[in-house]
């Protein structure tokens, strides 16, 4: 099934909205205005396509926020990452001592800090400040998730699936809040979610294909490189890629390959660059993952881990705003909540309250849901199944890791395991495939899928 939308012309478009924002007033009229009259043309020819609207829609909504989004709104760290950007306009795009970059700018890797730094001189260019420049960076992220959504489309369309099963676990991704949130990000965490996600889908079309997986092992090493030299949890789908390569290895007659040992090298290879700020940020003495610094009014040191895990007594409190009494304790509470709300509140209450709940029945149903990449193939043989498997309990460890050892708010929130997105959609369907419900059963969920969406809009469209 085709999608009218690709990566460049997504990138192409996301620049053009943010030089116009930089120019003139009416982004998102301008832009919605332009997006309408390509579907026009679409249904002109005869080329129009359901999951064309369903991109289109889940596009405004989010063009809708990031043009509505004032200075510093539901951000986080803004100024830390604005610094970073600034570096590198103050320093001609370049780190002439690695130790004034870490003490003067920020200790995360330095490709968001370079692309914000093109976006601020750009904007002083068109007579902006750095400030307001820096803001209209957003636009690389309303790609970044744009991205994604078209990389889920055609993972998705890899398997043999009914098409209205895709279009309705698709639909409910590119919808999802989380996209909507990350996309208004000035931060380096969309960014690596477009990577990751990436990385995962290149990933299976390397295990799948012989004929060109040596080109597409080239392809996954720039994928590990940009997620690794954006943010350094990045490179933690190599455990995935590991996955598919040991199943591929396992399915060869001749253990040395050197073909394939070859590609294993190019990948390898690609991790261990894009890992190579975290050598650096080692090499000078710093914490590759350091402490949250002046984040005391949202520590968790007071709760057991039992409370952790276990008290829900703030389930009624669906905002976890953090400035107004909504710190959430529960580690699974904060996971749903975070995955449609941020750490912020926002307006429309009983729109948000439906979101909220039906998001606690996605989660619940993530988790059965799991069980069946255990029981069902997924794609040619079990080699997607296990890494998978491994790479979602990895990702799920290591969030656990993290705030246990850092035992902030901040630490348990959805933003940390955001690259399990593509791959959770995956197994749901799955399973949805493989229990052949009836269509007055699925036309349910189309409904509650279609209801999730339209109150997220509500949300969304009268909070910004």
């Amino acid at each position: 099934m085709e999608l009218h939308f690709n990566l460049k012309g997504i990138f192409c478009f996301c620049i053009f909205l943010m030089l116009w924002q930089m120019l003139f007033p009416f982004v998102f009229w301008g832009g919605t205005g332009l997006l309408v009259a390509y579907l026009l043309y679409l249904e002109k020819i005869k080329s129009l396509k359901t999951q064309d609207l369903i991109f289109t829609g889940a596009f405004i909504v989010n063009l809708w926020y990031v043009a509505g989004l004032n200075i510093n709104e539901r951000q986080y760290d803004y100024y830390n990452y604005y610094t970073q950007g600034m570096f590198f306009v103050e320093n001609d795009f370049f780190i002439k001592n690695p130790v004034d970059y870490i003490w003067g700018a920020f200790y995360h890797p330095p490709l968001w800090g370079l692309i914000s730094g093109i976006v601020i001189k750009i904007g002083n260019i068109l007579g902006l400040s750095a400030v307001d420049a820096y803001d209209k960076a957003r636009y690389v992220n309303l790609f970044a998730v744009s991205g994604v959504g078209i990389i889920a489309w055609r993972f998705f369309n890899l398997f043999e699936f009914k098409k209205n099963i895709i279009l309705w676990g698709w639909g409910g991704l590119v919808w999802f809040p989380i996209q909507t949130i990350m996309a208004g990000l000035n931060n380096n965490d969309p960014l690596v979610y477009f990577f990751m996600e990436a990385s995962i889908y290149q990933g299976y079309l390397w295990y799948c294909d012989d004929k060109d997986s040596l080109k597409k092992s080239f392809i996954i090493a720039g994928l590990l490189i940009g997620a690794g030299m954006t943010k350094l949890s990045g490179v933690m789908t190599i455990v995935y890629l590991g996955m598919l390569g040991l199943a591929k290895l396992i399915q060869k007659n001749n253990f040395f390959d050197k073909r394939l040992w070859g590609q294993f090298a190019i990948i390898g290879l690609g991790c261990l660059l894009g890992f190579s700020w975290g050598f650096v940020l080692l090499y000078f003495g710093n914490a590759v993952i350091p402490p949250p610094q002046n984040v005391d009014f949202i520590s968790l040191k007071q709760f057991s881990l039992m409370e952790k895990m276990f008290d829900f007594s703030m389930i009624n409190h669906i905002f976890p705003d953090v400035w107004d009494g909504g710190l959430e304790h529960n580690v699974w509470l904060s996971l749903i909540k975070t995955a449609v709300f941020g750490e912020w509140q926002w307006n429309s209450v009983v729109a948000s309250y439906i979101v909220y709940i039906l998001a606690i029945f996605i989660a619940l149903f993530v988790v059965y849901s799991f069980i069946g990449v255990f029981e069902n193939k997924i794609g040619q043989d079990f080699g997607l199944n296990l890494a998978i498997i491994v790479y979602t309990f990895v990702v799920m460890g290591l969030w656990v890791m993290l705030w246990n050892r850092f035992p902030y708010f901040c630490s348990t929130e959805f933003r940390y395991v955001v690259s399990l997105v593509i791959i959770s959609v995956l197994w749901m369907m799955v399973w949805v495939e493989q229990k052949k419900l009836s269509e007055f059963v699925l036309r349910i969920l189309a409904g509650l899928i279609m209801l999730f969406s339209l109150a997220k809009t509500i949300v969304v469209m009268s909070t910004v």
